[in-house]
């Protein structure tokens, strides 16, 4: 039994930590970039000596999920320029949401958005008989 709870810390520490260091609640929040990245952190995590400090980068409503970001942070050392979503996958096992950054050669890239869900105006059988 002592073994599987310090292989579960292991693969916690894997999954869901910064290096060698574990931040409650920070670790457990998602990875999201545009509107929807909502916190930024302060500080550097790799420098022991400095505090992490999170805010909230914009008004949270109450319910909504709290996001980070694995390349648009203060110390991803220049991720943001060369760090998209192939890279996401690669080094963190999932396909990032929308909006997404597809890198080619670090010479070129592409953005991929959301698109906004549109309202369109459905007709009833009765409409469709009647003549125009």
């Amino acid at each position: 039994p002592q073994d599987a709870i310090e292989v579960q810390a292991a693969l916690l520490l894997l999954q869901r930590g910064w290096d060698d260091v574990m931040i409650p609640v920070y670790d457990l929040m998602s990875h999201r970039n545009g509107p929807y990245l909502n916190t930024e952190s302060t500080t550097s995590a790799h420098d022991h000596s400095i505090p992490i400090v999170v805010t909230a980068s914009r008004d949270i409503q109450a319910g909504e999920e709290l996001y980070t970001t694995y390349n648009h942070c203060f110390d991803c050392g220049g991720r943001k320029e060369r760090y998209g979503t192939p890279e996401i996958l690669r080094d963190y096992g999932f396909v990032e949401n929308y909006p997404q950054r597809w890198y080619f050669h670090s010479t070129f890239y592409f953005d991929i958005l959301e698109k906004e869900p549109q309202l369109v105006p459905s007709s009833t059988e009765e409409e469709e008989d009647e003549p125009p």
